[in-house]
């Protein structure tokens, strides 16, 4: 394969310059595709068309690679769901252009180790941003119902307002098949299936080892902080136990109540009234998680002499069924509609219906843009419990809705 010593190279460079990396890469085929333009990954295997790396230096060269690995590691290629595919690249490689500027300016690389190509997708953003975010704000400056984009309109921060040409260097699931772009068929060792638990290990090999281990921050989020499962913080919650650290960012030390409680004496007899439990239905929540979800919550209301109150929600609130008492009316009560994700209909319908949930419940995938101040009721986090069903997603919104467990 032409240039498959240089790339072998590239890799054992990697691996003693950025161990977590080359780690990764080492296990991803990077193979030749003269199809496509460019270079792009489908999660498991980057490939590159060799014309376009004829026109690189070999330190461009390497940034192409270590831009492709970082989509794999952020799982960009399952993590889009029903967004735009032209809007969700284009935010994908803001996050992982402005992640690799950041590490070639922490770390003494030589000049030609990674040297930023030409023509890319370049912008300056925040430390906190995650392509959720970034994606948010495109949608904000561009029609997302577009068939066809010939250009899309960054905020590209210091740069100001600019229209870049679209990119497609991430094939996402559902698109097409992998061998439409000429993806061979792989074994299925860096599936994401296996790719989760890969990740996961390698950050915990490496987050305590010696010298600098940047990693993305959306990546950070989603791997650091201990967990505990919803139904154990609820629990906790309904008998005001003390539990420390039990969310994704809860570093500091101190009681649960003191950060998530009722008003009033927090004693036995001010037990909770209303639960009202918010499942989104975009479909990215499986009808085994929402059915486990539903039963065990039907079993902690019941326990607790609560009402439980289920409303499913993907851009609005469709469908609503309170009192919820017996098995036989969960089972009628799944969800009718689907569509995207847009976690402010929430807040935007507990307005309009003038609800007040004594407990909140938010099941989702995490993938649902920002915050709109306009609707949210920021009143609400002492009382929110944000269920996420996804290890590797996190938002600065996360901490502002409440409390954050998992499924």
């Amino acid at each position: 394969m032409e240039y498959e010593d240089e790339i072998r190279a590239f890799k054992l460079s990697l691996l003693r310059a950025l161990p977590f990396y080359g780690e990764v890469l080492l296990r991803v085929p990077v193979t030749v595709n003269r199809s496509i333009k460019t270079a792009c990954t489908n999660g498991s295997e980057i490939q590159f068309n060799p014309d376009y790396f004829k026109t690189l230096s070999p330190g461009e060269r390497n940034f192409v690679i270590m831009h492709e690995v970082l989509h794999i590691i952020l799982r960009h290629c399952v993590r889009r769901g029903k967004r735009s595919a032209v809007l969700w690249n284009v935010a994908a490689d803001i996050i992982v252009n402005d992640f690799l500027f950041k590490i070639i300016e922490e770390n003494d690389f030589e000049s030609t180790f990674f040297q930023v190509p030409p023509n890319g997708i370049y912008a300056d953003v925040n430390y906190s941003a995650t392509t959720e975010n970034i994606y948010a704000r495109l949608c904000g400056l561009n029609d997302v119902n577009q068939t066809e984009f010939k250009g899309v309109t960054v905020d590209a921060g210091y740069r100001g307002t600019i229209t870049v040409r679209p990119r497609e260097d991430i094939i996402t699931t559902g698109d097409v098949s992998p061998a439409d772009y000429g993806f061979g068929q792989q074994s299925g060792e860096m599936s994401d299936a296996v790719l989760k638990p890969f990740i996961s290990k390698l950050y915990k090999k490496y987050r305590n080892s010696s010298g600098s281990f940047p990693v993305p921050y959306e990546l950070e989020g989603a791997m650091t902080g201990k967990r505990v499962r919803w139904d154990k913080l609820l629990r906790q919650f309904l008998t005001e136990k003390a539990s420390a650290e039990s969310s994704y960012h809860t570093p500091e030390r101190k009681y649960l109540h003191m950060d998530l409680i009722i008003p009033g004496t927090g004693t036995r007899t001010e037990q909770i009234g209303q639960i009202w439990a918010f499942a989104d239905c975009s479909g990215s929540v499986s009808e085994s998680e929402m059915k486990e979800f539903l039963f065990q919550l039907k079993a902690i209301t019941k326990a607790f002499k609560c009402e439980m109150n289920i409303c499913y929600w993907d851009t609005a609130v469709s469908d609503v069924y309170t009192k919820i008492k017996t098995a036989e009316q969960i089972e009628n009560s799944l969800p009718k509609h689907t569509g995207g994700t847009d976690v402010n209909c929430i807040y935007k319908w507990l307005r309009q219906n003038g609800v007040k949930p004594d407990l909140m419940l938010i099941l989702t995938d995490g993938m649902f843009g920002s915050l709109d101040d306009s609707v949210f009721m920021p009143g609400l986090k002492r009382r929110t419990i944000l269920v996420i069903n996804n290890d590797y997603v996190f938002s600065e919104d996360f901490k502002r809705i409440g409390k954050i467990t998992r499924i």
